[in-house]
């Protein structure tokens, strides 16, 4: 029998493997920018919009999928997930050969996670006792950095060894096996009905609340600066490293270690923003990680600029990852504990609305901006780019303060 009942440690921990086994695509393009821009000739407008189009694909649909979780076993939706994020790398590998093809099945990438995610995080939260659902909460959204380190480290080594057409191909291989950690170790549990009858797809009151729409916002603001994280930092580092005399710590380093170095450092950071809370004010930790995310940033482009030591970089490097990915646990829990009883589902619905139509939106910005500033061969388009991405990034404690307030 599928999903039998297992005790909350174990559901926890089944749902982890199980997300990030899901998300093993999730910066295979990424991953493997430079690649692709010299094989299609793109320039980085056109690569910012592939990669920004997976954000696209999940955000046509993830209000529907995490709007359903009202209404039906929220498993059913994380299923159907990882049966697309099984389908479009192999579509990728099969098929893809420029802007269009590329759009298309890395869109259907970004429906496959709309339906892992939000879902998954839906559908442990309401298997777990109430007196550990935040910490739950934190631990699930690690899979979100786990999932991206691994997702850097096992693209490049396919990569090296198969080309990038087998890389997608070996990949489509993981959410087959998430599929089937979800089928057994999640058990079926229908939703609890609402107390009134409600339309399915009614979004307006999850707009109204004005406490949980200032995490949505900020949520915005956190996924349009990570979503230029994972879709640049390769490029960066390229650019970085082929700098003359470019020598010190991690210099002769794959790009795509380093990213995933720098992505698995922010791991300890969500569960430590998580403990955080209980001592301070919730938007006081997260507009402390959001100023530092903005400054080190900048700190990182200054010192690709003056031709620091690469040491320092990889540092610097490193802290962002770790700086960006605090405070993405606290962000969803400060939702759920906003969010209307009886509409979790439509106001995680209309938090990713928000968060990822930033992310689909923000890393195609920052390669224009990089396009209009002299390219990524260009130490002050970097730093311009970073620039203009503080610029967006100070929205979002500006917006938690003003709005989540009695």
């Amino acid at each position: 029998m599928s999903g039998k009942t297992v005790s909350p440690a174990r559901l926890i921990a089944g749902m982890f493997a199980a997300t990030v086994l899901g998300m093993t695509g999730i910066v295979a393009y990424p991953a493997l920018l430079p690649t692709f821009q010299q094989e299609w000739a793109l320039s980085n407008t056109a690569a910012g919009w592939i990669g920004g189009v997976y954000f696209a694909g999940y955000v046509a649909t993830v209000p529907f999928l995490s709007a359903l979780t009202d209404r039906i076993d929220a498993r059913r939706i994380v299923l159907f997930g990882m049966a697309i994020n099984a389908i479009a790398p192999l579509g990728f590998a099969l098929t893809a050969s420029g802007v269009v093809s590329a759009s298309a099945w890395w869109s259907l990438q970004g429906v496959g996670f709309a339906g892992i995610y939000l879902p998954g995080l839906k559908a442990l939260s309401e298997r777990v006792p109430l007196e550990t659902r935040d910490r739950a909460t934190a631990i699930f959204t690690a899979t979100f950095t786990v999932g991206v380190g691994i997702s850097f480290t096992l693209t490049g080594w396919l990569a090296d060894s198969h080309g990038w057409r087998g890389a997608f191909t070996f990949i489509a291989l993981g959410p087959v096996a998430g599929f089937a950690l979800t089928w057994f170790m999640v058990a079926p549990k229908p939703p609890h009905p609402p107390a009134a009858p409600r339309r399915l797809f009614e979004f307006r009151p999850a707009f109204r609340n004005r406490r949980a729409l200032a995490y949505s916002i900020a949520y915005a603001v956190h996924n349009g600066e990570s979503a230029v994280l994972r879709a640049w930092i390769v490029a960066l580092l390229v650019f970085a490293q082929a700098q003359p005399g470019v020598t010190g710590f991690a210099a002769g380093w794959a790009p795509t270690t380093i990213a995933t170095v720098m992505t698995l450092a922010g791991l300890p950071a969500i569960l430590a923003a998580s403990e955080l809370t209980r001592l301070f004010d919730r938007r006081r930790v997260i507009a402390g990680f959001m100023i530092g995310s903005a400054l080190t940033g900048i700190a990182i482009a200054a010192a690709t600029q003056a031709g620091a030591a690469f040491g320092v970089l990889f540092a610097l490097v490193c802290f962002y990852g770790m700086i960006v990915s605090g405070d993405s646990g606290i962000l969803n829990a400060g939702l759920l504990a906003r969010a209307e009883a009886g509409r979790e589902g439509t106001s995680m619905a209309v938090h990713a609305l928000f968060g990822f139509t930033a992310a689909f939106l923000t890393p195609f910005a920052f390669g224009t901006v990089l396009d209009i500033a002299g390219g990524a061969g260009s130490a002050t388009a970097w730093l311009c780019a970073f620039g203009t991405l503080a610029v967006l990034i100070a929205i979002g404690p500006i917006v938690l303060f003003v709005l989540d307030r009695e």
